[in-house]
């Protein structure tokens, strides 16, 4: 089983970009996976007032942060066995693979 947690910015440009992640995930993984989302993931998306992304990232399974900074949060999930869905080029430097981007704006891939 693959759990997968998913960045605030990559929901964001799911929802722009009409990707359905659970079709996706599902190619990458055999349907052999979870979907989460950060408790602090959906409070950037309030703030952000994006409610499309925030209506679209309530279908997952919500994950209580254990820190401030979803960042700092996201690299320790990644160090405990999530693998972080983001397209934020920093956060991928700090990231224990595999990890899940988005290609061409309308498929999801796994780097390893």
């Amino acid at each position: 089983m693959k759990w997968v947690l998913l960045d605030t910015n990559f929901l964001i440009y799911c929802f722009d970009f009409k990707i359905d992640i659970r079709e996706e995930i599902s190619c990458l993984f055999d349907n052999s996976y979870e979907i989460f989302v950060l408790d602090s993931v959906l409070k950037e998306l309030e703030k952000l007032k994006k409610k499309g992304a925030l209506t679209y990232a309530s279908r997952f399974k919500i994950l209580k942060g254990l820190e401030e900074k979803v960042d700092e949060d996201l690299v320790l999930f990644s160090q405990e066995g999530y693998i972080i869905a983001t397209q934020d080029k920093e956060l991928k430097g700090r990231l224990k693979k595999p990890y899940v981007i988005i290609r061409q704006k309308k498929y999801l891939a796994l780097v390893e």
